[in-house]
C-alpha cells in the first residue's frame, strides 16, 4: 500500500505535468521524477525555503539549483543543506542509481535513515548532518564502497 507522500508524487507523474513523456521511451525520467516527487512530498516540499520549479513540466535538472545531472540527465547530486526540509527521507531514494552526492544536512528530517540508501552503489558523499535522524545506522551503508564522506553527526 503507498503512503501519502507516494501516492501524491504517483498522481503527480501520472498528471498533466508529464504529458510530454513517453513512458516506453522515457520510463527512467518518469521514474527518476516520481523519486525526487517522493522526496518533496516526504519532507514538505512546499514550505522549502528554496524549491524552484519543483513538480512542474521542467527537465527535474532543471527544477531547482540543487539537483545536478549527469549528461545523459542522470541525477547524480542533491544538494538540500538548510532548506527547511521536514518529514522523514522516503525509501525511494535508494532507487537512483547514479547519486554520487546526497547533503541534506541542517534541515529537520526524522525517522530512521533508510536501509535502501545501501543500494546507491556510486554514492560517495552522504551528509546527512544536524537533522533528527534516530535509530541505528543501517548495515548496508557499510556497504558503499566508494563513499569517501560520510557525515551522521548531530543527530538523534
Amino acid at each position: 500500500m503507498l503512503g501519502v507522500p507516494q501516492r501524491l508524487a504517483l498522481e503527480w507523474v501520472l498528471g498533466s505535468n508529464n504529458t510530454h513523456l513517453d513512458p516506453t521511451r522515457d520510463h527512467s525520467k518518469l521514474v527518476q521524477r516520481y523519486i525526487l516527487a517522493t522526496l518533496y512530498y516526504s519532507t514538505g516540499g512546499g514550505n522549502w525555503t528554496r524549491n524552484g520549479s519543483v513538480l512542474s513540466k521542467d527537465d527535474e535538472c532543471n527544477w531547482f539549483k540543487s539537483v545536478f545531472c549527469s549528461q545523459d540527465g542522470s541525477v547524480t547530486t542533491i544538494q538540500l543543506e538548510n532548506n527547511n526540509l521536514q518529514g522523514s527521507l522516503p525509501s525511494e531514494i535508494g532507487n537512483l542509481e547514479h547519486l554520487q552526492h546526497l547533503s541534506i544536512g541542517y534541515n529537520n528530517i526524522s525517522g530512521a535513515i533508510v536501509s535502501e540508501l545501501g543500494s546507491v552503489k556510486n554514492l560517495q558523499v552522504l551528509n546527512l548532518t544536524n537533522n533528527k535522524f534516530a535509530g541505528e545506522i543501517p548495515r548496508s551503508v557499510g556497504d558503499l564502497k566508494v563513499l569517501t564522506i560520510l557525515d551522521l553527526s548531530y543527530n538523534n
